[in-house]
C-alpha cells in the first residue's frame, strides 16, 4: 500500500511540475529561446543567495566595460535581477549586444576560503508577467528600491563556473543551461 501511495504522491508532484513548466513558458516570451534546464548545484544556489553584489561586463566595438550592481537570484527562472538606468554605458551596450558576463565573489585574503562565480548570460528588459515576478523578488531583497524610480533588468544565466577552495584547492563546479 505504501508503494501505491508513494506513486500517487510522485504523480501529483510530476503533474504540478509539468504545470509549472507550462506557466513558465507563458511567462517568458518565446523570443528569448528559453530552454528547460537542470537546477544548478545547491552550493552554487546557496552562494548566489548569500551575496548581493555582482560585477557585470559588457563590450562594444572591442572596448570592454564593467560595473557593479546589486542583484537578486530568482530560483524559478535561474537568473539574476538588477536595476539600472537605461542611459548607463553597460545597459546601452547590453541592448546592442545582449550577451554579457559577470562575477560574484567572496572577498577574503585566506586562499583556503576563496569562493566565486563567473557567469555568462543574456540580458533583457523584462515585461508582463515576468516583470511582476522579478520585481517581487527584487523588492523583497531590497525594499529600499521601492523608494526609487527603478528599471529592472533580467539576466538569463547560460553558464556558471564556481570556484570553491573550501572543497579543495582550485575546486570548480560547473553548470550550463541545456540547449
Amino acid at each position: 500500500m505504501a508503494d501505491k501511495n508513494g506513486f500517487k504522491t510522485f504523480r501529483k508532484k510530476l503533474k504540478f511540475w509539468i504545470a509549472d513548466l507550462r506557466v513558465l513558458e507563458k511567462v517568458v516570451p518565446l523570443r528569448l529561446n528559453m530552454v528547460y534546464y537542470l537546477d544548478p548545484d545547491k552550493r552554487i544556489i546557496k552562494f548566489l543567495h548569500r551575496h548581493h553584489v555582482m560585477t557585470l561586463a559588457t563590450c562594444r566595438d572591442n572596448c570592454p566595460w564593467c560595473c557593479q550592481c546589486f542583484y537578486t537570484y530568482v530560483d524559478s527562472l535561474c537568473g539574476l535581477v538588477f536595476t539600472s538606468d537605461t542611459t548607463t554605458r553597460h545597459i546601452t551596450e547590453a541592448l546592442q549586444q545582449p550577451l554579457v558576463a559577470g562575477s560574484i565573489v567572496l572577498e577574503t585574503s585566506v586562499v583556503g576560503k576563496l569562493q566565486g562565480i563567473q557567469f555568462e548570460g543574456k540580458l533583457f528588459e523584462a515585461e508582463g508577467e515576468l516583470l511582476k515576478e522579478i520585481k517581487t523578488a527584487y523588492m523583497k531583497r531590497f525594499p529600499f528600491a521601492l523608494l526609487m524610480d527603478t528599471k529592472l533588468w533580467f539576466i538569463q544565466l547560460l553558464t556558471m563556473k564556481m570556484t570553491d577552495n573550501r572543497l579543495g584547492f582550485g575546486k570548480k563546479l560547473y553548470w550550463e543551461r541545456l540547449k
